[in-house]
């Protein structure tokens, strides 16, 4: 039995269901967080919380509930579910409303919280995954980008590109042509034992486990800067990784079959991200 919390009470899983001109459905209106859980501890919530929060301001989707009231219920269904392991996922949307793509002004916002199996970190170093430069999507600038919002098409067709090509990841150009960011996470190179990530600039989601491994740069005086690059330097740098929320650092080993390199730098900060996550999910 699988429990998942569906606008105000936890029920089964296979029991749940939202109303069929739910926006969220129909036209991709809302947003969505996914979190680790790590030790039957939600890693960084606060982080994705304020960014949902900042979304849902910026769609103007009333947020249903308050930072602790959503923790409580992602311990909730850990303890329901039994899974001190997991990616925690927060789906928000606009709620039931009328056809036609002005929302009801009374609209009532649906929310899901749901818990999904995932692997333990590995401790001895970062997963890896191989990826294809996407030759049909790019990215472009658009302030909606800086929130997780349920339109991922793009994402999504670049990611089954790759994968007819038998990589596992698609790496984003700009319009300009330079790497953005992959498939299913943000882009880091490392140069000199400088890493490097590319700008924000409305044309890239600003990833909570981006802005950890930025300030992991910080503690451990490791230069670190946003910068811009080709597809084609990416395979110049000492070492190309991406990450996400759940699985940490990924070293991204090959790029359209092309060997990319590894640097002690990336071994330090995946060991920087190890210890932080174990020093913030540890039961007292």
């Amino acid at each position: 039995m699988t429990w998942i919390y569906l606008n105000n009470h936890f029920v089964e899983e296979e029991a749940a269901m939202i109303h069929v001109s739910d926006r969220g459905f129909l036209y991709g209106d809302g947003l969505f967080e996914t979190i680790r859980i790590e030790n039957g501890l939600p890693f960084l919530l606060e982080k994705h919380y304020e960014r949902l929060t900042e979304g849902a301001e910026f769609l103007h989707i009333p947020m249903p509930l308050q930072l602790d009231d959503v923790r409580d219920i992602a311990l909730e269904l850990v303890r329901r579910n039994n899974r001190p392991c997991a990616a925690l996922r927060i789906e928000l949307t606009r709620g039931a409303g009328g056809r036609g793509y002005t929302p009801p002004a009374t609209a009532s916002p649906t929310l899901i919280l749901s818990l999904y199996e995932t692997s333990p970190v590995n401790r001895q170093g970062p997963g890896t995954t191989s990826a294809f430069v996407s030759e049909l999507f790019h990215l472009h600038p658009a302030k909606i980008q800086l929130f997780k919002t349920n339109n991922k098409l793009v994402q999504v067709l670049a990611a089954m590109e790759a994968a007819r090509h038998g990589f596992s990841e698609a790496i984003l150009t700009d319009t300009n042509g330079y790497a953005a960011e992959t498939s299913s996470g943000n882009l880091f190179w490392i140069r000199d034992k400088t890493v490097y990530t590319p700008p924000i600039q409305s044309v890239i989601l600003p990833g909570i486990t981006r802005a950890l491994i930025i300030e992991l740069c910080n503690r451990l005086d490791i230069p670190c800067r946003e910068g811009q690059i080709t597809p084609a330097d990416l395979l110049k740098a000492n070492a190309v990784f991406l990450t996400q929320s759940v699985s940490g650092i990924k070293h991204i080993t090959q790029i359209n079959g092309v060997k990319s390199g590894i640097s002690p730098v990336l071994t330090e900060l995946w060991h920087a991200y190890c210890n932080h996550l174990k020093a913030v999910c540890n039961p007292v």
